[in-house]
């Protein structure tokens, strides 16, 4: 984890969304595609042209990350998991499960049982809604993946990426 500690400054910013079709007398995929959409991209081998994109900062130290916002005003998903405009900055913990790491803030809402997604760790679920905030480095950038899904239907994903911050 030692490779994601330090300051980190936000450099581009993309927003998706996407939903889950279910056809009549098909199988369910939802647990499958749930996983798959919170889990994030693993599978980064490049990085896709972003919004530029400024105004957040995020220090990881000691397993502990902190969150300074200066002029961030794009759509986010706060600590209670609901979608903002006015974001503000979380602190907690940063946790590592087979190679990813997520984020989780100090005084996060997670009901779900861990049977259910066993190589997540959610910073939100209230049942409704799930929140799953990854971390991943490529090459000498931070990725950032606040992957939403809401009533096992709708998706939303933040994909953020991050430069180290030179004071």
């Amino acid at each position: 984890m030692t490779e994601l500690e330090g300051h980190w400054q936000l450099v581009g910013y993309e927003h998706l969304v996407d939903e889950i079709l279910y056809e009549e007398g098909a199988a369910d995929p939802r647990i499958t595609e749930l996983y798959g959409w919170l889990l994030g991209r693993s599978d980064v081998n490049s990085l896709p042209s972003l919004e530029s994109q400024a105004g957040l900062v995020l220090r990881i130290c000691d397993s502990k990350f902190e969150e300074e916002v200066t002029g961030f005003e794009r759509l986010m998903f706060d600590a209670d998991g609901i979608q903002v405009n006015d974001y503000r900055p979380m602190t907690g913990v940063v946790y590592q499960r087979e190679r990813i790491s997520f984020i989780k803030p100090f005084d996060a809402f997670v009901q779900s049982d861990v049977e259910r997604f066993p190589k997540l760790i959610l910073r939100y679920d209230d049942g409704d809604t799930q929140v799953c905030d990854s971390l991943r480095r490529f090459e000498e950038k931070l990725i950032r993946q606040v992957s939403v899904v809401t009533d096992e239907i709708y998706l939303e994903r933040i994909l953020m990426v991050y430069s180290r911050y030179l004071e």
